[in-house]
């Protein structure tokens, strides 16, 4: 996108903040939500378009890491899929409790384990199943989730994202553990007979991490749930999100085999069936490559642990 551009690229997502919180907001929890979703489905044509004007160079990038032609119809269906899925992501914001619902397989399941998933859109609805459950969920918070309330933010797009983390705050913070807790934390929930969730395709900024190929980039990555579950003989799954009429629908893959190298490729395969519903491109291409961190950043003994 041409630099003298730069202003519109920038006022166009705080003109979606305004709208999302002061016109769509008040209307969501009186909508069905099939009605909504399929209102959604016309909105994203606009954003595919928005998309294609402003970043069309980014998402090439992403189609050519994930194996897949970067132009023509390829590129115009990832455009109009990720709109689809911006827009399915922030009505889990505007309806008080998203619907979702779990598969038999996932029902089915009783005891402690070890779940993995990764970062796609929508991912709040189907984490209020892991609040129902008493699951603890490994994370880190992020986005002002410690923030004012958005009310007493005066600028309309900045108190949609405030309102974004409240609602995180509400659905997650009492059942979230902090990544750098020492692994003591995770046994003793899982002695408990709760399970724990982790996303397992986040990219570890510090370096602390070993390193591997991810997505054909060398990056740091921990896969602590292979680890965890190993030591407290548990079994691992993994979880999958999709949408049905608006609807989070929940299933879940395994127990799987418990290997690291194994887990790295499952999350690679599925990104790749399915980019444009990943939130981590950006994260994954401007991570620092592991050989230009500084050095001497060896893992603390509860990290490495995990790692």
């Amino acid at each position: 996108m041409p630099r003298f551009l730069d202003p519109l690229r920038r006022a166009v997502p705080a003109w979606g903040h305004r709208l999302m919180y002061g016109g769509v907001r008040p209307l969501a929890p009186r909508i069905p939500l099939r009605v909504l979703d399929a209102v959604g489905r016309v909105l994203a044509v606009g954003g595919a378009v928005a998309l294609l004007a402003g970043d069309r160079g980014r998402i090439r990038r992403y189609l050519r890491l994930a194996g897949r032609p970067a132009s023509g119809w390829p590129l115009l269906r990832h455009a109009y899929a990720e709109a689809l899925a911006r827009f399915r992501h922030n009505v889990a914001y505007l309806v008080p409790a998203p619907p979702h619902r779990v598969s038999e397989r996932v029902a089915a399941i009783v005891g402690p384990a070890v779940f993995t998933t990764r970062s796609t859109y929508g991912q709040l609805a189907p984490s209020r199943w892991f609040a129902d459950r008493d699951f603890r969920i490994i994370r880190t918070p992020y986005g002002g989730e410690e923030g004012p309330q958005p009310e007493a933010v005066e600028d309309p797009a900045a108190r949609w994202r405030a309102h974004q983390a409240r609602v995180r705050r509400c659905a997650l913070w009492d059942w979230q553990i902090p990544p750098t807790a020492s692994p003591r934390d995770y046994f003793r929930t899982l002695r408990s007979g709760r399970s724990v969730v982790l996303m397992q395709d986040v990219v570890d900024l510090t370096g602390q991490a070993p390193v591997r190929t991810f997505l054909g980039l060398q990056r740091s990555m921990a896969v602590g749930a292979v680890r965890i579950a190993r030591m407290a003989g548990v079994p691992l799954y993994h979880l999958t999100t999709r949408f049905d009429g608006g609807t989070a629908v929940v299933d879940v893959v395994g127990p799987l085999p418990l290997d690291e190298d194994a887990l790295l490729r499952r999350m690679e395969d599925e990104i790749r069936a399915d980019p444009a519903s990943w939130e981590l491109w950006q994260m994954v291409l401007d991570a620092e490559p592991p050989a230009a961190l500084p050095s001497g950043h060896s893992a603390p003994p509860e990290l490495a642990a995990a790692a």
